[in-house]
């Protein structure tokens, strides 16, 4: 996984900060799409750089609510793509074991009605740790549930967006309701150079490399 960097040229810097935007970073999960709020700081300068492992995590969560911080009811267990992991009918993780695919992290559950999730490892700053980065907006039945972390990363500027925050199609929501100004930057990153360069200007995102 590439590092990520982005600079913000020194106007549109002095606009978001006067304006209360952070800084926002998502993960996105191959079938359901990007639904959690990784990282979300108003700790920005105009060069920031991400640093993202290939170190992953699993949790769940009882309840599920749009616009609203993911409530985690388990203890975040970290795990390997291509391993595979059970809640016993305690709610307790077991170790992980290898499983079916390598690009997946498999979740048996044999506890009952949860909504799975999994964290991934960034440093931002001195902060090096594992992040929420999805969290499945169905609910899981007992059996196994497979999770597809993708190298693609989204990045944009949201007023008052926080991390952790759960949400269904929030950055359209805000888009059509005319109260947030903002851009994106989608970016894949699962192949090429170690680190992708993005430049915030004039209101637009431009990749470098």
């Amino acid at each position: 996984m590439a590092n990520i960097k982005v600079s913000i040229a020194e106007n549109d810097l002095k606009t978001l900060k006067t304006n209360k935007y952070n800084l926002c970073l998502a993960f996105r999960e191959k079938s359901i799409g990007f639904d959690v709020v990784c990282i979300g700081t108003d700790n920005y300068s105009s060069v920031n750089t991400f640093k993202v492992g290939n170190e992953y995590a699993v949790f769940f969560c009882r309840t599920l609510t749009d616009g609203e911080a993911v409530d985690v009811s388990s203890e975040v267990k970290t795990i390997e793509l291509g391993q595979q992991i059970t809640i016993n009918k305690d709610s307790v993780f077991e170790n992980p074991v290898e499983g079916k695919y390598a690009d997946r992290l498999e979740l048996v559950n044999n506890y009952g009605n949860i909504y799975p999730g999994f964290g991934r490892k960034v440093k931002y700053g001195t902060d090096e740790s594992i992040r929420l980065a999805f969290v499945s907006p169905y609910v899981s039945v007992k059996g196994t549930f497979t999770m597809e972390p993708e190298h693609v990363v989204r990045v944009w500027f949201q007023q008052f967006a926080a991390a952790g925050t759960y949400f269904t199609d929030f950055i359209d929501k805000e888009r059509m309701s005319g109260t947030s100004t903002f851009a994106e930057a989608v970016i894949d990153c699962s192949a090429g150079a170690d680190t992708v360069w993005l430049t915030y200007a004039d209101g637009k995102w431009q990749k470098n490399n």
